[in-house]
């Protein structure tokens, strides 16, 4: 008896180690961590899984599958429905350089079954594309007024192009394409998810705002977003206070109760 609650014990401390790292990463206040909050999530998915899925045969095992049943169901309470997340969770692991999308298709299906994450990733996907072209239409630069310029090239071009006629139509059609932004043009976001993922430093450390700062002369547009988005704090309420007991004892109902009483009960477990 003495050596199953033993192994018990042993079991949950590893569990609550887990939380406990998950909590210490993403509630630093003087790092911005957005984007690695859906990594978290898709973590946490699948410890509870974990735990849900183990053998109940020991008395051990019986009791992580009751811990991880409860748990469950306030996970799918918060995040058990994509469609009333606020998505700048998932803009915010797009713009990590580290994972993209690169790992998202995956993570949606281990979430939310096949079917239904391979809807949600299209939507994340396309919502991405909008929320990108709203910043390109805010910040591009209007064209200027054509200047005699482009008229000397055209008039050089056409010279030149004397007998090929070939050569001509090219260049026209060239031209043509780049003033009407053409699909043969590439956006900055796919071009940067085009490029390969960021690999981590050698302390396992990556400064998510320095990379965008140091890349902002290749996505002018795309960094501006990135500032934005990063810059979102993942929560108001500290994450301490989800382990706090206080809220169980003063409560609208009873809270004509002494500081004194209040902490005793607290210290009590009520």
């Amino acid at each position: 008896m003495y050596l199953e609650s033993k192994l018990s014990v042993q079991s949950l401390v590893l569990l609550l180690k887990g939380f406990y790292e998950m909590v210490v990463r993403i509630s630093c206040s003087l790092y911005v961590t957005s984007n690695s909050f859906f990594s978290k999530i898709s973590d946490l998915g699948c410890m509870l899984d974990d735990m849900i899925t183990s053998d109940t045969s020991s008395e051990k095992e019986n009791c992580i599958f009751a811990m991880g049943s409860q748990m469950k169901q306030k996970f799918q309470k918060y995040w058990g429905d994509p469609e009333k997340m606020n998505f700048l969770i998932f803009y915010a692991n797009i713009l990590d350089p580290r994972d993209k999308i690169e790992y998202m298709s995956a993570q949606f299906a281990q979430l939310y079954g096949e079917e239904k994450g391979k809807s949600c990733f299209d939507k994340v996907q396309s919502s991405m594309v909008e929320l990108f072209n709203d910043y390109a239409a805010t910040y591009t630069v209007p064209s200027s007024t054509v200047t005699s310029e482009p008229v000397n090239v055209h008039s050089q071009t056409s010279v030149s192009s004397v007998g090929r006629p070939q050569s001509r139509l090219k260049s026209q059609l060239k031209k043509q394409i780049m003033e009407s932004g053409g699909s043969s043009k590439q956006t900055e976001l796919q071009i940067y998810l085009s490029e390969n993922i960021v690999e981590d430093g050698e302390n396992g450390e990556f400064d998510v705002l320095r990379w965008w700062k140091l890349n902002s002369d290749r996505f002018p547009i795309l960094s501006k977003m990135a500032r934005d988005v990063l810059t979102v704090t993942i929560s108001t309420v500290a994450f301490e206070s989800a382990f706090s007991t206080s809220g169980r004892v003063l409560d609208a109902f009873r809270s004509s109760l002494t500081p004194k009483i209040v902490e005793a009960l607290i210290c009590a477990q009520d």
